[in-house]
């Protein structure tokens, strides 16, 4: 019933016609959803102008309710809901366990949470109505990846210290005495380690929304093809869409870990 409600003329008409009002940066096909909807009804275009982070927050609160609700009536017979939250715990501390050790157990909330949340929102553009997802927007994107390069930087120099944190940006050694070679190269080394930290916040960014607005893009232009005919094209995109946001999210997670793994791995070698 949603799916072809999503497909009806007035639906698609109704998205179509917002692509096309919402300037350079909205000219791609999107599906509906209520904020939009509610942005013309209303008259109030600063609801779609701020829809990003309308959805980001509704994101966040729903995530932050669902597992409050859990914490707070855990059973020892646990149920559905219960059996899901510790399995996905579980596997998200093994995970960062595999990546980082026992020491790097600090930051499963970090890699867990961002892994939820991501794939939360890649999800939320799938459902009817909701229509949109805020990760395919890129400064949701970015400002996810500039937390993690922050975070990184800042675990570099609690793990390395001062010195061992330069010292693995110039690719000399924290312990021992460098090499006349290793001096000499040291400048270019420097050079090159900071325009590749640099490229990782970006890559994360560009990555995770381009792959996102391909999605919602091409789910948007199925919906498009046949709504005259009330056809749900786009019930074929939808298993694709979330095995693709799943890996989105795990991807992200994991480069995480890896960004912090290898400020860790500089001191131990």
């Amino acid at each position: 019933m949603f799916f072809l409600w999503q497909t009806s003329p007035g639906a698609a008409e109704a998205a179509q016609g917002a692509a096309e009002s919402g300037g350079a940066e909205s000219s791609a096909p999107h599906l509906f959803n209520i904020v939009t909807y509610l942005s013309e009804r209303l008259h109030m275009p600063v609801l779609e102008d701020w829809i990003n982070v309308i959805y980001s927050f509704a994101i966040m609160l729903t995530v932050v309710l669902f597992f409050s609700y859990i914490a707070r009536n855990l059973k020892k017979e646990p149920g559905r809901l219960q059996n899901f939250v510790e399995i996905l715990f579980t596997w998200l501390k093994g995970f960062v366990d595999e990546m980082l050790g026992r020491e790097g157990r600090k930051y499963v909330a970090l890699v867990g949470s961002l892994f939820i949340y991501i794939l939360t929102m890649n999800l939320f553009g799938l459902v009817p109505v909701l229509g949109h997802s805020p990760s395919s927007n890129l400064n949701i994107t970015l400002s996810l990846a500039l937390t993690v390069f922050i975070t990184v930087q800042i675990h570099g120099m609690r793990e390395l210290g001062v010195v061992g944190y330069l010292a693995h940006f110039a690719d000399l050694p924290a312990h021992n005495r460098p090499t006349v070679i290793q001096l000499c190269l040291s400048p270019l080394m420097l050079v090159l380690h900071i325009i590749g930290e640099l490229a990782k916040p970006m890559s994360l960014s560009l990555r995770l929304f381009g792959n996102i607005t391909g999605e919602d893009t091409l789910i948007a232009i199925f919906v498009l093809l046949l709504a005259q005919w009330f056809v749900p094209l786009q019930t074929f995109m939808y298993p694709i869409a979330i095995l693709g946001g799943f890996i989105q999210a795990l991807v992200f997670a994991l480069l995480t870990a890896v960004y912090l793994m290898q400020m860790s791995v500089h001191e131990e070698h």
